[in-house]
C-alpha cells in the first residue's frame, strides 16, 4: 500500500459524505487494512487531510498550466479568455468527481485562508491575473467569478444526476454538459439586448426595496434556527444549539420539530415562501419576462441583504449541497416559464434555471459582501452590481460588451 492509495481512498470515502465525517477507520476499511497501517504513512488524521490539500492543488494547478497557456491567451479578447477558463475548469471537474466534491466542501467552504483557491494557485505559480491585461482585469474579475460559479453549478447538477450510475460518463454526455455551460456563459438566457437596455432599473429597485421592507418578521424560533445554521453550518447546527438560542428546552424544541432535518427544512421552506410571495406580488406589475425577472432578483437580493443570517445559511447550502430544488415554490418557478425557449445543447427546465439563478444571487451577495469589506466595490454599490448580474444572466458575456 502506497501513500497515493491512501489519498485516493480518502478522497472517495470521505467525499461520499461530503467530508462531514472523516474517519481513519473508514479509509482503512476501504483499503482492506488495519487503522495502524495508515500511521506508517500519516502521523494522524490532520496529516492526511493536509496531504489531500497538497495533492489536490498540485494536480489541479498542473492541469490548468497545461490547458491555459499565457502565449495563447495573448491573442484572445476578454470574453474568449473567460470562456476558455470556464471550459477548462468545467472539463476538469466533470471528469474528476472526487476533486469537485473536495473543492466545493473543503476549499470553497473552508474558512482557512491558507487553503483558499487563489492563495494555493499563486503558491504553485499559477496566477489568473497574469493571463489578463491590466485593462481587462476589472471586467474579468467579476464576470470570471460568475462564469466559474456557473460551471460549478452545472457540474454539480451533472454529478447529482449520475449519483446512482457507475462507471465514467460518456464523451457525448461530457461534451453536452460543457457546451451547455459555455452557451449560458456566452449568451445567458438569450434575451433581446434592446429590451434589457430599456428596463427602468432605478424604478424597479425602489419598488422592490419597499416590497422587501413590508415582509413580516421571522418568528423568534426560526430566527434561532437561522442563527445556529449561520454560526455552525447545517450539519453542526444541533437541536441543543437551537434550544439554547431560542430559550426553549430541548424537549420543548422537539414539540415544534420532530427532527433536525425537519427543523432545517422548515427554515428554508418558510424563507422561500416569503421570497416567493414577494416575487409573485412584484411579478404582477411586470411588463414581460425581462422585467419580471429583474423584479424577482431585486426583492430576493433586498430581502437577503436585510436578513444576513438567512443569507449565510443559504450560502452553506450553496457551498455544501447545491440541491435547493425541493424547496423552491411554484411561484418562483413561474418566473422562469420561458426556460423552454432557452437554446442550449442540453435542454433546461424551469427548476434547473431557477436553481441556477438563486445560486448566483446568493453567491453574488456573499461575494459582494467580501468585496465591500476589502474595499473593492466602494464606488460601485449594490444596485449597480445587481444590474451586472442581471445582464450576465439574461445576455451572457457577449451581450455585456
Amino acid at each position: 500500500m502506497k501513500k497515493d492509495d491512501i489519498l485516493r481512498a480518502a478522497f472517495t470515502v470521505w467525499g461520499k459524505d461530503l467530508y462531514r465525517t472523516t474517519s481513519l477507520s473508514d479509509v482503512a476499511r476501504a483499503l482492506g487494512v488495519t487503522k495502524p497501517a495508515l500511521y506508517r504513512h500519516f502521523q494522524n488524521k490532520g496529516a492526511l487531510m493536509e496531504a489531500l490539500y497538497e495533492d489536490f492543488f498540485d494536480r489541479y494547478a498542473a492541469f490548468l498550466r497545461g490547458a491555459v497557456l499565457p502565449e495563447e491567451f495573448s491573442t484572445l479578447d476578454k470574453t474568449e479568455k473567460i470562456v476558455r477558463i470556464v471550459r477548462t475548469v468545467a472539463e476538469y471537474y466533470l471528469r474528476h468527481r472526487s476533486d469537485f466534491v473536495f473543492s466545493c466542501t473543503m476549499v470553497l467552504g473552508n474558512p482557512q485562508e491558507e487553503h483558499g483557491m487563489a492563495a494555493e494557485m499563486n503558491r504553485r505559480g499559477f496566477r489568473m491575473e497574469d493571463l489578463l491585461s491590466k485593462d481587462q482585469r476589472a471586467y474579468a474579475e467579476f464576470f470570471n467569478h460568475l462564469a466559474v460559479m456557473t460551471a460549478f453549478f452545472f457540474v454539480a447538477q451533472f454529478h447529482g444526476s449520475r449519483a446512482s450510475e457507475e462507471g465514467e460518463p460518456s464523451l457525448e454526455a461530457l461534451a453536452g454538459a460543457v457546451d451547455t455551460i459555455e452557451s449560458l456563459v456566452r449568451r445567458g438566457f438569450g434575451f433581446k439586448k434592446e429590451i434589457v437596455d430599456r428596463i427602468p432599473y432605478g424604478v424597479l429597485e425602489q419598488e422592490g426595496a419597499k416590497a422587501a421592507d413590508s415582509v413580516g418578521e421571522t418568528s423568534e424560533l426560526m430566527k434561532a434556527v437561522a442563527q445556529a445554521v449561520a454560526l455552525a453550518g447545517p450539519w453542526n447546527a444541533t437541536m441543543e444549539l437551537v434550544a439554547q438560542r431560542s430559550g426553549l428546552s430541548k424537549s420543548g424544541l422537539y414539540a415544534h420539530f420532530r427532527s433536525k432535518r425537519e427543523m432545517l427544512r422548515e427554515l428554508f421552506v418558510s424563507e422561500f415562501e416569503k421570497i416567493a410571495a414577494m416575487i409573485d406580488s412584484q411579478g404582477r406589475l411586470a411588463e414581460g419576462p425581462e422585467e419580471r425577472l429583474y423584479r424577482a432578483l431585486v426583492v430576493t437580493a433586498d430581502y437577503l441583504q436585510s436578513h444576513p443570517d438567512i443569507l449565510i445559511a443559504l450560502d452553506w447550502i450553496r457551498i455544501k449541497r447545491f440541491d435547493l430544488g425541493i424547496l423552491i415554490p411554484d411561484k418562483i418557478l413561474s418566473v422562469f416559464e420561458f426556460s423552454n425557449r432557452i437554446s442550449t445543447p442540453v435542454g433546461l427546465d424551469s427548476l434547473t434555471v431557477a436553481q441556477w439563478v438563486m445560486f448566483l444571487v446568493v453567491n453574488f451577495l456573499m461575494y459582494g459582501s467580501k468585496e465591500k469589506i476589502e474595499g473593492k466595490m466602494e464606488d460601485q454599490g449594490y444596485p449597480w452590481g445587481l444590474r451586472r448580474l442581471y445582464r450576465y444572466i439574461t445576455l451572457g458575456l457577449e451581450g455585456w460588451q
